[in-house]
């Protein structure tokens, strides 16, 4: 009995870790799936700032305007600057669509993040000379197979970097198949 009891309570504490809806379309299950992954890659980059003092931005910026998504829908390829990847054709139709809709379905939230990736960052509303993250709500395809996330790293005002980074789930791993920048 004590050990059902245990695990209920332990479980309903998961759950209340991560309870944090983001749209309608995607699974908060899949949306949590990704993000351990990809904080757990994130981590590393972090790691080699661990003796600065860290911020991450509490509230997520937005991935891309849906209009702007629409407006280039057969050409995210120059739009999102990706020319060392063809973005275009792995997401087909449908997807693109879907992702439109994910953005359009985005509640607003602020990052709720416990994993251990932060254990040593303030995850908090950065003032402006802070060395501060910003992450994107993932977006995914229709498959929900791919997953690409925007990033940025800002260090004032003519300093910082934005990245987009594309997944591709395999064998129940999510794997960096192509990521690109720029640097402000």
């Amino acid at each position: 009995m004590s050990r059902t009891l245990i695990f209920l309570v332990f479980s309903c504490m998961t759950s209340f870790l991560y309870a944090q809806t983001y749209n309608q379309l995607v699974s908060d299950k899949r949306m949590n799936e990704f993000l351990d992954s990809y904080l757990n890659d994130f981590s590393k980059t972090l790691n080699n700032y661990s003796n600065q003092e860290l911020t991450i931005d509490i509230c997520p910026m937005r991935f891309n305007n849906p209009d702007s998504l629409l407006k280039y829908f057969y050409d995210w390829n120059s739009l999102l600057d990706c020319s060392d990847f063809d973005l275009d054709s792995l997401l087909k139709e449908h997807d693109k669509t879907d992702i439109v809709n994910q953005i359009k379905s985005q509640k607003e939230f602020t990052w709720r993040i416990t994993h251990s990736a932060f254990s040593f960052a303030k995850i908090r509303e950065p003032k402006w000379t802070d060395l501060y993250y910003r992450l994107s709500m993932p977006i995914f395809s229709k498959s929900r197979e791919v997953a690409i996330i925007k990033q940025t790293r800002e260090c004032g005002d003519d300093c910082g970097e934005l990245m987009i980074n594309v997944y591709l789930k395999k064998e129940n791993k999510w794997i960096l198949i192509a990521g690109w920048g720029y640097v402000i």
